[in-house]
């Protein structure tokens, strides 16, 4: 499940490290403003599975883990936050429907991806923040903002992975996320798309759990 622009193409970074799991790619329509029409979009398989999101889908994935999906076996929430932490980025982001799309290229890739990243994750970012349209971010942020998570309803081992130099879930947010479900929690080095920029070290933390459970 994808960060808020809901396109599901950030993770193409992710995709050739999971081996030969299968991987279904949650994508949001762009129309979609309630809770139900986001989580209509998540395919519910007939056999055996864990929920992966990242960022604004973490609190609809608790939500749907809540309600007991008869095949569901884990969850593992990667750099998220159980309510919406209104940090000074989410604000404005909030206040202009997508600050950092409109922001310079440079602050908009510091923010999310940090520095020193490679041309190819560069235009990945970009491309899919630009087909995001403001009206869009602006409503998911609103969707968020008036989630009350039950958390505690969530019942399947539960992993929680937290990035250390997120600017935009603060680490106070994602521990309080990790305490509320009683989760494993692993903390990665890298900024907000940790798992864009370090996929290997998400995706081996990821297996690492599901074997385990």
């Amino acid at each position: 499940m994808p960060g808020l622009d809901g396109t599901g193409r950030l993770f193409k970074p992710a995709l050739p490290h999971l081996g030969e799991a299968r991987c279904d790619v949650v994508r949001y329509p762009i129309a979609a403003r309630t809770l139900e029409e986001h989580l209509a979009a998540v395919p519910l398989p007939d056999e055996p599975f864990a929920l992966v999101a990242e960022s604004f889908s973490g609190p609809l994935a608790i939500t749907l883990a809540a309600r007991r999906p008869s095949q569901l076996r884990a969850l593992v929430l990667i750099a998220t936050f159980a309510r919406v932490p209104f940090t000074p980025l989410v604000r404005a982001m909030a206040r202009t429907g997508w600050m950092l799309g409109a922001a310079p290229r440079a602050v908009t890739q510091w923010v999310l991806l940090g520095g020193g990243i490679d041309d190819s994750l560069s235009r990945l970012l970009v491309e899919t923040l630009s087909t995001v349209p403001s009206a869009t971010v602006s409503a998911r942020l609103r969707l968020l903002a008036a989630l009350d998570v039950p958390a505690a309803k969530c019942d399947v081992p539960v992993l929680v992975i937290e990035a250390k130099q997120d600017w935009l879930v603060p680490r106070s947010a994602t521990r309080a996320l990790a305490a509320g479900l009683h989760a494993s929690l692993v903390s990665i080095d890298g900024p907000h798309l940790v798992l864009q920029r370090s996929p290997a070290a998400v995706t081996r933390a990821i297996d690492t759990f599901l074997d385990t459970h």
